[in-house]
Formats: structure tokens, C-alpha cells, sequence
């Protein structure tokens, strides 16, 4: 499943990207009623070995809404998506338990089918949209369930700078506020629109533009000291096309032709400042989603 990136500025709770980090999940049940989580990755930290586990958690919800008992199950985990960090990990997490679920209740996962039930757990579909579908997309929760349509695929280099510490989804919400003003929300459908144009069209050039927000980049930089002045500076790098928080944060996310080699290093030195931490990352956007198979014992 891969991780991916939400919001892209202006598309609250509806664009999202996937991205080429990823996470693997292999699911065996058990002789016994036993649960057992084994980790591994360069992101394992911080992810629950017990039920609190957002993979198991899921599969148990999707086997109670099919009616079916959870068995005894191991899970081996191997994660490269930063936790926290507004990558898209716990959709991931959520995808492959959704799926896990729908195989082990005797279901063939479908791709709609599985959007809508992460994003039914997850609250929004912006992440769990594109770890089922991959690529850029859209998502939307109408009333009968989540609609997605996929965008054309930037040609884009990304650079990721992650901050060494976590802010949960939960509270970058929670300091939203709760109404906007009408000129905002009119900024914000206005970049939305130049921004599918400029996706369509292939114009870089409107990136920098149709990327700005005024609905919950400004509240969620505030959340990390020195993040607003870090945005700043690796937006005027050489060649950066557009500078992001990416999803809920605090990671930001620049936009790229190409990526000169020292490109992020002022805005890691400006968190450095604030006594954060921070380390680069090259990713690439990822064209696939969700994919399975099931391997049967001998």
C-alpha cells in the first residue's frame, strides 16, 4: 500500500497523491485465538504491536460488518511512511486492513468496495483514495459512498522535509476552525480550479499559484515553531515549483523539476534554529495503488 500526500493546498479533504513510500502487510491466521504484530522497516517506530494496531483494528471491523469471527492472526509489518508526519500512514494501514478483512471473510476485495470502507474508518478518503487507486485523485463521500475520479499524473519531482516529531491527525483538526469566511472559501475554489486546469494543461508555470490556501495550512504551520519560516525557504529553492504542508503536517512537501543536490538544506537549518529536528527525503509520485495476493501454506 502506499503512502501518499493529501490536500495539495487548495483541495481540503479531496486531492490526494500517492507516493512511493510504502507498506507491506502479511496476514496468517493462527492455530490459536492469539495476536501476534511483527515490524520491520525503516518506519516501524511508533507503530502498536497489540490491538491497538490501526491494520488489525480494521480487520476486525470489516469481518464484524461481513458477520464473521476474527481468528487467531500474525501480522508481519515492514513500513517505509513516516507515522505522524501527514503521509498517509494510517491510511495505508487502514487499506490493508480492509482488505485483509474482505479476503479473510471469504470476499473478493474490490477497489470502490475498499475505498469506502477505509475512508468510512478513516473519516476522509483524500488518503485512502489514492493507497487504493494510486496516482492524483479526487475523492468525494456522497451519500451513497465515495466517488474518486483519477487526475493526470504530474511530472514532478518531490522533496520531502519530515520533522522528528509526530502531530496526530486529530489535533491538526482539531484547531481548524469550525466556519470560514465566504472570501475564503472562494480563494480556495478558485486555486482548486486553476490548479486542475494547470494539471490538464501541463503548466507548471500556475503551480506556484493555484497551491496557495486559506482553509488549514496557516493554523497547522503555526503547530511547530520555525515550520511557516522552513516552508518559506524551501520555496525559494532553485527550481521548487511550489512549497506544501503536506496532508495534516507538520512534513512539508516541495514541488520540483528537478531537485538541485543541497535543495531543502536552509529549511532544515531553519527548523535547527526552533530546536527541531528534520531530514530530507527524494519521493516520487506512484502511479499504482493497493495490491494482494494470496499465497496458500502447504
Amino acid at each position: 500500500m502506499p503512502g501518499s500526500t493529501s490536500n495539495l493546498g487548495p483541495g481540503f479533504d479531496c486531492l490526494g497523491l500517492a507516493l512511493d513510500l510504502l507498506l507491506d502487510v502479511e496476514v496468517t491466521v493462527r492455530p490459536d485465538a492469539a495476536l501476534h504484530i511483527e515490524l520491520r522497516g525503516t518506519e516501524a517506530r511508533g507503530i502498536p504491536t497489540d490491538a491497538g494496531n490501526l491494520t488489525y483494528q480494521a480487520i476486525a471491523r470489516v469481518m464484524e460488518w461481513h458477520r464473521r469471527p476474527v481468528p487467531g492472526l500474525a501480522l508481519r509489518i515492514r513500513n517505509a511512511i513516516p507515522v505522524g508526519r501527514g503521509l498517509g500512514s494510517s491510511a495505508a494501514a487502514i487499506v490493508a486492513g480492509v482488505v485483509a478483512g474482505t479476503l479473510l471473510a471469504g470476499r473478493d476485495p474490490r477497489t470502490a468496495e475498499i475505498v469506502d470502507h477505509a475512508a468510512r474508518l478513516e473519516g476522509h478518503p483524500d488518503n485512502a483514495a489514492p493507497a487504493v487507486y494510486g496516482g492524483l485523485v479526487a475523492a468525494a463521500r456522497l451519500e451513497d459512498a465515495v466517488r474518486v475520479v483519477r487526475l493526470p499524473l504530474p511530472a514532478l519531482r518531490l522533496l520531502l522535509l519530515i520533522p522528528d516529531l509526530e502531530v496526530p491527525t486529530d489535533a491538526a483538526r482539531r484547531i481548524l476552525p469550525a466556519t470560514v469566511t465566504r472570501e475564503a472559501a472562494v480563494f480556495n475554489l478558485q486555486r482548486l480550479a486553476l490548479l486542475l486546469g494547470a494539471l490538464f494543461h501541463e503548466d507548471r508555470s500556475l503551480l506556484r499559484d493555484a497551491m496557495k490556501d486559506q482553509l488549514h495550512e496557516t493554523e497547522r504551520l503555526g503547530l511547530v515553531p520555525g515550520l511557516a519560516q522552513a516552508r518559506e525557504r524551501l520555496g525559494a529553492e532553485p527550481g521548487c515549483l511550489a512549497a506544501l504542508v503536506s496532508g495534516s503536517g507538520p512534513t512539508l512537501l516541495g514541488l520540483f523539476g528537478r531537485i538541485p543536490r543541497s535543495a531543502g538544506a536552509a529549511a532544515v537549518a531553519t527548523l535547527a534554529r526552533h530546536g527541531i529536528q528534520a531530514r530530507l527525503r527524494r519521493v516520487q509520485p506512484r502511479d499504482r495503488g493497493a495490491s494482494w495476493r494470496i499465497v496458500q501454506s502447504a
